[in-house]
């Protein structure tokens, strides 16, 4: 989520940058065709695996004779009915012709007025490279290092997702205390932990599935009810994440106006009300909260509490639930630009990484993880996850290199972030974009979009008139009319979709 461009005007949280993801499930032809071709292709795997009759030389005629069909059971043929075998087609699915190399001459020419327009709209750069190619192909403008706003989430990402696996869930569970009457509520840093289903129906697209406080009350009620307990004492535990809650380097306005929230291990709803407003200044107290009514309407009351309290090391696990698949939480970060998420991925990724999970510690990592990657940080200034911050800076050419990292068949590990950048005039933050003089850019533009008041940037991968697949970032600080640079930047998007760029 960005901070607003309109001075004097408070954020909604749902706003048209945080639109559900646009054709995801496609259309009804869109599902008849992949259903034909997903039938043809079974088809001939199993011909070729003989689970289907095969077409081997002892049952087949030679090429161009007549082809007899068989009586209702195998018995003899039926006059009336010939068939001419037809003639071999071509390969339909051979390999696709590579697309031709780059001119950097060209790609200058095709860019330089978007550049220019870039330039006068406040202090911009642009770094471009080819996908899988060495290196900057063309590099222009007075800023070779941006304030980067959202786009820094790139980074974040990637480290979480190197350190923990695509596949890493986070957990959030109840434990018994010191007593049987009493009870820890865990938090695990879920960052999409949700208080029910109709929380999530409401509040989100249903994607992806979250973990809810509605289902671990049902699992804890029953585990407590087994044992004829129906009061109980309830203590939580946010203990995962140390140091602030609120970051220093924010503008003061941004938890009170609904930007960000205090970050914490134990939330619901991302420590907002109906997905909106931000619910309280101790989000894990409002979720311990909300968990006991949960508690209550599964026949269970809560008769003290909920107090803070850190849970025994190896205390009975009385319901657990876990979330989403760590790449299916980075690609709703990215693709609505979520910027609680963001934040505490950055503290998951400094206890990954064997520090403390606060975002001073978590920041080492993140420079120390892409280091080991072979990404060069010098330069790199970050003083959060979710690039809120006004003093972060980033070199255009980290942004380049770190999808360019991303996109690598060498690190499978890492393609979410390239799946969960919006498309552009699609999906997430690029919903609504790319119209008029940018429309070349919508559909084949997925980049991750960067939003504050004075700052716009853009940095993804975009496809070529001639084939290519380019990786840019993109950005304008100090713009005199933030709007004005965000629409100087999809401009500039498409006009590489649509630049002619072969030698």
């Amino acid at each position: 989520m960005h901070r607003t461009m309109h001075p004097g005007t408070r954020p909604a949280y749902r706003r048209a940058d945080l639109l559900p993801v646009r054709g995801e499930r496609g259309s009804l032809h869109h599902k008849l065709g992949y259903l034909a071709v997903a039938l043809l292709l079974a088809a001939a795997g199993a011909a070729a695996a003989g689970l289907v009759p095969g077409t081997d030389a002892a049952s087949t005629p030679s090429a161009g004779g007549p082809v007899s069909a068989g009586g209702p059971r195998g018995g003899a043929s039926s006059p009336a009915l010939h068939l001419t075998r037809a003639p071999a087609g071509p390969a339909v699915l051979g390999e696709s012709p590579a697309a031709p190399e780059v001119s950097p001459a060209r790609l200058r020419r095709i860019v330089a007025p978007a550049v220019r327009q870039l330039s006068a709209a406040g202090a911009a750069g642009l770094a471009v490279a080819e996908l899988g190619g060495p290196g900057v192909l063309f590099q222009a403008g007075r800023l070779s290092r941006v304030e980067p706003a959202s786009t820094l989430k790139l980074l974040t990402t990637t480290t979480a997702l190197q350190l923990l696996g695509p596949d890493h869930r986070f957990t959030t569970s109840v434990v018994q205390g010191p007593s049987r009457h009493d009870i820890v509520l865990v938090g695990g840093g879920d960052p999409l932990l949700a208080a029910s289903s109709a929380a999530v129906r409401r509040n989100h697209n249903g994607y992806p599935a979250r973990a809810t406080l509605q289902r671990l009350a049902a699992q804890t009620a029953a585990s407590l009810r087994s044992r004829h307990i129906y009061r109980v004492r309830l203590s939580y535990d946010d203990s995962l994440f140390t140091g602030p809650s609120i970051n220093s380097h924010w503008d003061p306005t941004d938890v009170p106006d609904g930007w960000v929230s205090p970050t914490t291990a134990l939330w619901v709803d991302e420590g907002r009300r109906d997905g909106g407003a931000i619910g309280s200044d101790a989000p894990a107290l409002l979720a311990a909260q909300a968990f006991a009514s949960q508690l209550t309407g599964h026949g269970v009351a809560v008769r003290s509490g909920p107090s803070a309290a850190v849970a025994a090391t190896g205390a009975r696990v009385l319901g657990a639930v876990r979330s989403a698949p760590l790449s299916q939480i980075v690609a709703h970060i990215l693709t609505v630009s979520d910027n609680d998420g963001a934040e505490v991925l950055l503290r998951q990724a400094a206890i990954a990484g064997g520090a403390p999970g606060s975002t001073a510690a978590g920041l080492r990592v993140v420079r120390a993880t892409l280091n080991r990657l072979g990404l060069p940080t010098g330069g790199l200034r970050m003083y959060d996850g979710s690039g809120l911050s006004h003093a972060d800076r980033v070199p255009l050419r980290l942004l380049v290199d770190i999808l360019q990292l991303d996109a690598s068949p060498a690190h499978p590990q890492l393609r979410g972030v390239v799946a969960g950048l919006p498309v552009g005039g699609f999906s997430g933050s690029l919903t609504g974009r790319f119209t008029g003089a940018a429309a070349p850019g919508a559909g084949v533009v997925r980049a991750k979009t960067g939003t504050l008041t004075d700052v716009a940037a853009l940095a993804g991968l975009v496809q070529t008139r001639s084939g290519q697949t380019l990786v840019f970032a993109a950005a304008v600080n100090r713009a005199a009319d933030g709007l004005e640079a965000r629409a100087d930047l999809d401009l500039l998007a498409a006009r590489l979709a649509t630049c002619g760029c072969s030698r």
